[in-house]
Order: structure tokens, then sequence, then C-alpha cells
């Protein structure tokens, strides 16, 4: 019967699944195995956005020991998206993502680290499971986060399939941030030991460093139930003091590490950029800001036009339920999909800790509609308990029956099994189109590679074209721009482009005339 195939667990599964240290081993290697899979077939995963080239900024920025980078004396012609050039030279966004693409690097290749984050979300969430479910079912949600989220999850504006470990946006840091919370608090509740109160700790500093708001979001049910747990002295400060010191000393790191960038401990880099150069809100209930000036007509249009765009869309009404049924429709297709929703919908309602994982759930659902832009790793910090919704689910599913026979058993098989086969047939294929922004990226990393084979150091600088999309950015630097073996720069004008060429007067000048993206650009020798 399906039933007994599923309950008389044979002995491998049971060792797997069991296992406090082999369970969670063997969804970090299962995570790791399809992560390198997909690049086995289709390659090295190539930047391909903006914010890809922002935080890879910040991996050479920290591979080279460094929190920031001065300002350099030609930084007009350097100035692009999501990049702070002043007062200092650095990303804008929070560092952790940053910090796991430079381990990355200083292994031999940023994606290096993207796996390395998928592998440790894995074994976090198989972890933070078995603190709410029996281990073997903790085990069976683990691998269905990881056939959903690393193999399929898709990134509908670009076309990349598993972009959480086929590209270098993140949202596996945040994810186990999540999970370290929500696994610590059940272990707090019961066992009180001061090494969960300091993984608890460290899971708030990983959520803060990584997606703070939607962070802060869904770390606020837990801290309020350990809060209530403390004043009705169900628990300890035994625990609680290493909580509060590993918390605190990676706040203190963190405002550090703003201090460096901004200049202001409690000034996140991207607020500063906001300041400096967008218009568009962060939040629906806010208004446009003031133009501040940009310093070249890309930056304008990408910034006052593109981005905008995304807040007037909201309005007025029917725009703003169309808005959100995107949104909506975008987290369901990369987290649930039509294979998960049944186990979803059926772990509704009361159930061990599934309560509190639907609260937290909808709040930072909630918090994530309130925003004029959502992709999937914002919601990342709540990913662990959407996953605990689906196991319970699919637990629940194994137990229905009807009229006597194990249907609930089979069917529960059945996604296990579908969802395990999907994942295997999309390893060739983390990119399945054939878009502008997939042929430019190509062309872009070919022609930096030709460069650099070619020896000697180069001056790339950058013309557009009208029919160059905004989406397509080529200016992106190293952290050292002035030691790298190529150069990208805006053409801003004759005098200020000549002045750059004398600034780089040791190096190969060439300039690079685009125009429409899908075709490649012309190089001329300056």
């Amino acid at each position: 019967m399906a039933r007994s195939r599923l309950t008389r667990w044979p002995g491998w599964f049971r060792a797997a699944a069991d296992g406090p240290a082999a369970a969670p081993l063997t969804a970090a290697l299962a995570a790791l195995v399809l992560a390198v899979g997909a690049a086995w077939f289709s390659g090295i995963p190539v930047p391909r956005v903006h914010d890809e080239f922002s935080y890879l900024l910040a991996a050479d920025t920290f591979a080279h020991g460094r929190l920031t980078n001065p300002t350099h004396p030609c930084w007009k012609h350097f100035d692009t998206m999501h990049v702070l050039q002043r007062p200092t030279y650095q990303s804008m966004y929070p560092p952790a993502q940053g910090l796991i693409l430079a381990l990355g690097q200083r292994l031999g290749h940023p994606v290096i680290g993207v796996w390395m984050s998928v592998a440790a979300m894995a074994a976090a969430f198989c972890w933070m499971l078995r603190g709410w479910l029996p281990g073997r079912w903790a085990w069976l949600g683990a691998l269905l986060a990881v056939a959903q989220i690393v193999a399929l999850g898709r990134e509908y504006d670009h076309g990349v399939i598993g972009y959480w470990s086929q590209s270098y946006w993140g949202g596996a840091v945040a994810a186990t941030g999540g999970a370290l919370v929500y696994g610590a608090l059940p272990r707090l509740q019961r066992r009180r030991l001061a090494r969960d109160g300091i993984l608890f700790g460290l899971g708030l500093a990983v959520l803060a460093a990584s997606r703070p708001y939607e962070g802060l979001v869904a770390a606020l049910p837990a801290c309020a139930l350990l809060g209530l747990d403390l004043a009705r002295g169900r628990l300890s400060w035994r625990p609680a003091i290493p909580m509060l010191a590993t918390a605190s000393l990676l706040a203190a790191a963190l405002g550090y590490y703003n201090h460096r960038v901004t200049g202001n401990a409690l000034k996140l880099p991207f607020t500063e950029h906001h300041e400096q150069y967008c218009t568009f809100p962060v939040f629906l209930w806010q208004h446009p800001g003031p133009e501040p000036g940009w310093t070249h007509p890309v930056l304008e249009e990408f910034h006052n036009g593109w981005e905008l765009n995304l807040y007037t869309r909201h309005f007025p009404w029917p725009g703003l339920a169309n808005q959100t049924g995107l949104k909506l429709l975008r987290l369901w297709a990369f987290f649930i999909g039509p294979l998960l929703t049944l186990p979803l919908l059926l772990a509704l309602g009361p159930g061990k800790g599934r309560r509190l994982a639907q609260a937290t759930c909808g709040l930072v659902l909630a918090a994530c509609l309130l925003c004029v832009r959502v992709s999937p790793h914002y919601y990342a910090p709540a990913a662990a308990l959407l996953f605990l919704l689906v196991a319970a689910g699919l637990r629940r599913l194994h137990h229905l029956s009807l009229r006597g026979r194990p249907v609930g058993a089979a069917l529960a098989l059945a996604v296990i099994a579908a969802a395990w086969v999907r994942a295997a047939t999309a390893l060739p294929l983390p990119d399945r189109g054939n878009t502008s922004v997939s042929r430019y990226m190509r062309y872009r990393a070919d022609l930096e590679r030709e460069l650099r084979d070619s020896g000697g150091s180069h001056l790339v600088v950058v013309r557009y074209g009208p029919r160059h999309s905004v989406q397509n950015e080529w200016v992106y630097n190293a952290a050292d721009v002035d030691a790298a073996p190529v150069v990208w720069a805006r053409s801003l004008n004759e005098t200020d482009d000549e002045a750059l060429r004398q600034y780089f007067r040791d190096r190969r000048a060439w300039r690079l005339n685009v125009d429409e993206d899908s075709g490649r650009p012309v190089r001329t020798l300056w």
C-alpha cells in the first residue's frame, strides 16, 4: 500500500533523515549538488543586473580587507546604479551578501560563496524544521525547499531559473538568518541552553545585515514570545545574556560599518544612496522626492523614469489592485507554485508552530506588499517558516484517507517525487531566455575577458545610443579602480573625457558605442 511505502522508512532513509547531524548535512549536500550541477551544464553565472554588480563590488572590497573605498578623483565617469561614489565608494546594500561573496572570491570565485550560502540555507532549514516537526518530516521539508528554491525559483524579470543559486543577488543568507531565529526559538523554550541563545542572536544579526526591514518584521513575533517568557519567569537569563551579547556585538559591528561607509553609524548605505539618487518612494504611502541632479542622462532615465514608473503604476486604485496581485503571483510562483499549493493549504489552521508561522508569514507578506517593488529575496526572512507550513501540510496530507484507502500517502509521495523530477530536469536550463539582457551580459563578459587576455591595462569609455536600455548597464568597476586591468567609464563631454584620458594615460583607451543591446557594440581605439 502507498501508506506503508511512506511509513515503513528504509534503513538508508532513517539514517539520513533522523540523525541530528546527518539530516542537515544531506540537505546541504543536495542543495550544493543542484547549484553546482546547474553551473556544470550551463557555465558559471555571469552578472546581468545592477544589483549583482553592486554586490560584487562589496565582495571585492571585503576580499581585499577593506570595509569601503575612497572616492575616485574621476568618480563622475564611474557613477552607476546602486553604487555609492560619495562619501565613499561602496555598494548601497547591507554587507551580508557581499561578505559571503567575498569568501567565495578568496576561495577562487564569488559564485563559490553563492553555492555555500544555499548549502548553509538548506542545513539551517532542516535544523529549524526539526525544532517543530519530527525529524523525517523536517528533512523532507528541507529537501522540498531545496528543490523549489535552489533549482526552480525564478526571477521572472530576467529569466534566471534558480536565481538564488545562479546569480549574485542573494536570498539564501537572509533565509538562513530567519531559520536560525525560528530554529532557536522552540529550543530556547524547551532546553534554555546558552548555545541556542547565541544562535538566536546570530540569526537576528544576519537578518539585520541582509534584509533589515523585512528581517525586523520577521523577528518581531519571536522576540515578543521570548520577552513574554522572560517576564513570566519561563526563560532564565542564562540563555538570554549570550543571546543579547551576540546580537549587541554584531549590531555594533554593523554600526561601525555604516560609519565607515556613510560617516554615520545610524545611517544605512541604502539610505545615503536613496537621498543622493532616487525620487521614487520606497513605500506606497510616501510621495516622490525632489530631483537630486544626476551626473549622466542614463542615471536620470533609470531613477526618475524606470524606478519612478514602478511607483506610479500603483495609482489610482485599479493600478494598486493589479500591482498587488502581480506581487502575490510572483512570490507564489517562486516559493510555492502549483505543486506545493495543496500542502500549504492543508497546513492552515491550528497546530504546533503553525499559528506562529502563519502569523509571521502574513506579517512579512504585508510588509513586502507595502513596498513599491517586491522580489522573492525580499521575503527570504520568512522562507523557512513558509516551508514549515509546507512540511506540516505534507505530513497532514500523508495521513488523509478516502474510504479506508491511503490516497493521502500516494499524493504525498507524488508531490515529493514530482518536486525532484522537476528540479533535476531544470539543471541544464538556468537561463532559457534569449532576451537583450541575456545577450548584453555575455557581450560585456566576453569583451572584458578579451581585454584581460590581451595583456596590459585598458580604459573603455562607453557612449550610449537612443535604443540602449537602462537595464543593460556596462559601467561597473572593481573596488580598486586604478589597479583593475579593465576600467569602465561613461563618456560625459569632450573636456571631461580628455581629462579622464590624461588621468589614465598609461592605459590603452577604447571607445565603445552601445546602441541596440541585442547587437554587439562597436569598439574603436581612442
